[in-house]
């Protein structure tokens, strides 16, 4: 948590920040970005949260977690949204929009491991200038996943945000045995790689 609480600060001081959070299925990756997402109110400076998905369906919706979140963003960035006009409206239309909030933005999309080509596509393009612009950018996906499909684009994406300097890896693990009991899980979970 303590992690991602400086990113968001970073967001706030307008200076973006993109984190990747992995780990196997079930071991907390929704819930630590959820209790990330609880603290975000008062005292703390008002963010708007951005919480989307990509779902495993045999044939991934373009774009899917950005058509979920459309209603959340200016007709003209909704309307490249619909129109498919990805690199000549929506991407440069939603960093746009984005820079000129006045308030920070945590944008999480969960579940990247399911990603389509085209929110592939955007998180690359984001990723990358994330850093003028008052955004957290989070992603969650599973590591064990990554590569075991036929198509291996989901690991190189992956890779290649890991290795971009503004993305922070977290790398959850689960409680030994001998945690302490009643402990906060959330909290014990967490390593920076």
């Amino acid at each position: 948590l303590a992690r991602l609480t400086e990113a968001h600060r970073c967001a706030v001081n307008a200076t973006g920040r993109c984190v990747l959070i992995h780990g196997e299925a079930g071991i907390g990756k929704t819930s630590l970005l959820r209790a990330f997402l609880d603290t975000l109110g008062p005292p703390r400076p008002a963010t708007t949260q951005l919480v989307a998905g990509c779902e495993a369906l045999f044939a991934p919706r373009p774009l899917g977690p950005l058509v979920d979140l459309a209603d959340h963003f200016p007709p003209s960035v909704a309307a490249a949204l619909h129109d498919g006009r990805t690199h000549n409206g929506l991407f440069p239309g939603m960093l746009a929009h984005l820079r000129a909030a006045r308030q920070a933005t945590v944008l999480a999309i969960e579940d990247l491991h399911w990603a389509d080509e085209g929110t592939l596509d955007f998180v690359r393009f984001f990723a990358r200038r994330v850093d003028s612009a008052p955004v957290l950018l989070v992603l969650t996906y599973r590591d064990d996943e990554i590569g075991t499909r036929e198509d291996h684009r989901h690991h190189h994406e992956v890779r290649h945000a890991q290795r971009d300097p503004l993305a922070q890896a977290l790398r959850e693990q689960r409680l030994l045995d001998h945690a302490v009991p009643g402990a906060d899980r959330r909290h014990q979970c967490v390593r920076r790689l």
